[in-house]
C-alpha cells in the first residue's frame, strides 16, 4: 500500500468520522444505522488513500449483526471510533499550522513530507534564523507523518470493528493486536474539534454564541491549542523530565504573533494522562473541555452538566447572559464547575465544590500568598468576598476558563498577579494538594 501524503491528510472529511461516530454513540447497538452512515459518506471519501480508504470501500453497505441487546461490544466499537475521531482530527490541524507557517514564509509542503525552501521570496532572503525555522518545522512535518499512519491505522480499525470485521476490547483496542506501549507518544488532539454526544460545544451547529465569536476561526485559533503527550522539542518518555519540559514550555506559552503568519501560533497543552505532576494534570484536564460550552450552573467532577437560568435565592430572575443564550438549555460547564472537574480529574475522589466562594475555603485547595510564583494548574479567583470567576493558571496572564454565557471553554489572556487589582478588585490564588 502506497505511503500516505500530506494531500490525503488534507482529504480527511471529519464530517464523515463524525457521523460514524454519532451513530455508534447513540445507539451503541444499531443493527443498520452504521451502514447506512457508511454509504452517506461513500461519495465524500473518494480522494481518500491509506489503510482507512481500503477498510472505508470494503465495508460499504455492511451492517451490524454481532451487538446483543447489552452491547457485548458497543463500549469497544465506541472508543475505537472515539480514538480514531480524536487523532484523525488532531493530525489535520498539526498539518493547517504547518501549512499555515510555511505560507507566511513563501515555503510549501511537498508531498514526501519535506518543507521546499526553493521559492523562497528574494525580498524576504533566508538567514540563520529563517534556517532554525525551517529545521523546526521540518521537525514537526516529519512526527506528523508518522502520526498519520497511527491515524489511518486506528481509523481502519474503528471502521472494522463498527460492522464486526475486526473485534476490540472495552478501551477500543484490537484484541490480538499491538496494543500502545507504556509512554508512547500519540498524535496529537484537537479537543477543541471533537464532538461529545449530548453536550452542547462549538461544533454543534445552530449554537448561539456571542457576537463576533466565529467556532470556525476559534477551532483554528490561539484560544483552542492542542494536546500533546510531549511538548514542543522535547523527545523523552514520560516522568519527572517530562513534567518539567511541559512547565519550562508553559512559562513561555505562545501568545504574541508570528511576524511571518501575522497570527498568534496555536500552543499545545498536556494530554492529562501523560503527566505526573498534579497542576499539568488540572491543566490538561481543563483542556480535554475545550470547545465545551458555558453552561451557568453546568458540570462537576464527572463532567459537562445541565445548565440553568440565573435566579436569586427566592427564585427571582436575574436576566442577564444565562437568559439570553438559554443556558438551560445546554450542557457544558460554568467557570466554577470547570475548576471543579479539572480538580475532580487531577486527583480523583477530590471534590473542592462546585462554587467558587466553597472553593475558596476548600480544606483541598492551599492558599497562595501574594508575590509568590505561580505555577500550571493554580486556581486564579477573581473578585472580592467569594469571588466573581475562576480560572486556570497555565503561564502569566494566561488562563484556561469557562468564560461566560454565550463562550466555550477556551485560553484567553487575564491578569494573574495575586493581590490587589485595578479591575476585578483583588486576585486570589489556590493550589491543589
Amino acid at each position: 500500500m502506497a505511503e500516505l501524503t500530506p494531500d490525503d491528510v488534507r482529504h480527511w472529511d471529519l464530517s464523515v468520522i463524525h457521523q460514524m461516530f454519532e451513530t455508534v454513540g447513540k445507539l451503541r447497538g444499531s443493527h443498520h444505522e452504521l451502514g447506512e452512515a457508511l454509504v452517506n459518506g461513500h461519495k465524500r471519501t473518494a480522494n481518500w488513500h491509506g489503510e482507512a480508504a481500503e477498510a472505508f470501500r470494503e465495508e460499504l453497505g455492511k451492517t451490524r449483526t454481532d451487538v446483543d441487546a447489552i452491547g457485548r461490544e458497543s463500549d469497544g466499537v465506541y472508543n475505537a471510533v472515539r480514538t480514531a475521531e480524536m487523532w484523525v482530527s488532531g493530525c489535520k490541524a498539526s498539518l493547517d499550522d504547518i501549512d499555515a507557517t510555511a505560507k507566511g514564509y513563501g515555503w510549501k509542503v511537498t508531498q514526501d513530507w519535506k518543507i521546499d525552501t526553493s521559492k523562497n521570496p528574494p525580498e524576504i532572503g533566508f538567514d540563520d534564523s529563517m534556517a532554525v525555522q525551517q529545521q523546526l518545522l521540518q521537525t514537526e512535518l516529519t512526527k506528523l507523518k508518522d502520526h498519520a499512519q497511527i491515524a489511518d491505522r486506528d481509523l481502519a480499525l474503528a471502521l472494522r470493528a463498527a460492522v464486526g470485521d475486526a473485534e476490540v476490547d472495552a478501551r477500543g483496542h484490537e484484541v490480538g493486536g499491538q496494543q500502545p506501549q507504556p509512554g508512547q507518544e500519540h498524535p496529537p488532539r484537537d479537543a477543541g474539534s471533537e464532538h461529545r454526544p449530548g453536550v452542547t460545544d462549538v461544533n454543534d451547529p445552530g449554537v448561539a454564541w456571542q457576537p463576533g465569536f466565529d467556532p470556525n476561526k476559534w477551532r483554528n485559533s490561539w484560544h483552542n491549542p492542542l494536546l500533546a503527550d510531549n511538548p514542543p522539542g522535547y523527545t523523552g518518555g514520560p516522568g519527572p523530565a517530562r513534567d518539567k519540559a511541559w512547565q519550562d514550555y508553559l512559562a513561555h506559552f505562545p501568545t504574541e504573533k508570528d511576524p511571518a503568519t501575522g497570527q498568534i501560533p496555536r500552543g499545545f497543552l498536556p494530554n492529562p494522562d501523560a503527566v505526573n505532576d498534579p497542576g499539568l494534570k488540572v491543566v490538561g484536564a481543563a483542556a480535554t473541555q475545550l470547545g465545551t460550552s458555558y453552561a451557568w450552573s453546568g458540570g462537576d467532577t464527572s463532567g459537562p452538566g445541565k445548565g440553568v437560568l440565573n435566579r436569586a435565592r427566592d427564585g427571582t430572575p436575574i436576566v442577564d447572559e444565562s437568559w439570553t443564550y438559554q443556558d438551560n438549555k445546554r450542557v457544558g460547564f460554568d467557570c466554577s464547575g470547570l475548576a471543579e472537574y479539572a480538580a475532580g480529574q487531577a486527583r480523583p475522589n477530590v471534590d473542592i465544590g462546585g462554587y467558587t466562594g466553597t472553593q475558596l475555603g476548600s480544606p483541598n485547595l492551599t492558599k497562595i500568598p501574594s508575590g509568590a510564583s505561580l505555577t500550571p494548574g493554580d486556581f486564579i479567583f477573581y473578585g472580592p468576598d467569594d469571588a466573581r470567576h475562576v480560572g486556570i493558571y497555565i503561564a502569566p496572564d494566561v488562563i484556561i476558563n469557562a468564560p461566560g454565557s454565550g463562550l466555550p471553554v477556551q485560553v484567553q489572556e487575564r491578569p494573574t498577579t495575586i493581590g490587589p487589582d485595578q479591575t476585578d478588585g483583588v486576585i486570589r490564588g489556590r493550589r491543589l494538594h
